[in-house]
């Protein structure tokens, strides 16, 4: 049996946005011998055990981001595996597998925001100062919404900030709508 699993393009930390898969560029470099296909792994350790400490296995090296077994901000590593068996279901119990270099990974949330003000009260004229706190990495590209206006952006280098708001002269009065229509850090959208 001489299995090879052949390597990835790069090992270094490949980041990805929770809601994003992330996929590696394999060389296509393997050797496999007949009966036997490529797989992917993703562990937590690069030490581990396998098939004991696999979190995902693939026919590809594209994996996704899994809540119920993954932590966010945590490296993860992935290889890609020669053995028997088909891809994305190797034979374990032979002993004709090769595991290539681990690839780093890693997946960060989505950035978020909130908006806080004092007093939410404002007179024809005047403008009302938010407090505005986000979670991610700056910058924070901010796309906001006053009352139906025009789309207004501004860019925050820091997890705080301030939002200066100036409605518009005239009717309607009463309360008035303010959102958030889009959100980008360093990392994500």
């Amino acid at each position: 049996c001489e299995n090879f699993a052949g390597n990835f393009q790069s090992l270094n930390l490949t980041a990805g946005c929770q809601n994003q898969s992330i996929t590696l560029t394999h060389l296509g470099d393997e050797i496999l011998t007949p009966g036997s296909a490529l797989s992917f792994v993703l562990m937590a350790d690069s030490t581990g055990i396998l098939p004991d400490d696999i979190l995902q296995i693939s026919a590809n090296p594209t994996f996704f981001f899994d809540p119920a077994t993954m932590v966010l901000n945590q490296v993860y590593f992935v290889a890609p595996l020669a053995a028997p068996g088909s891809p994305g279901n190797p034979n374990w119990s032979t002993g004709c597998i090769d595991v290539g270099f681990f690839a780093s990974v890693q997946w960060v949330p989505t950035p978020t925001v909130n908006f806080s003000v004092s007093n939410p009260e404002v007179c024809e004229g005047d403008c009302l100062t938010f407090n505005v706190i986000f979670t991610g990495t700056p910058p924070f590209n901010l796309t906001y919404d006053v009352g139906g206006g025009p789309l207004q952006v501004q860019t925050f280098t820091d997890i705080t900030g301030t939002l200066d708001v100036c409605p518009p002269f005239g009717p309607p009065t009463g309360a008035g709508p303010m959102s958030a229509v889009s959100l980008n850090d360093q990392n994500c959208v």
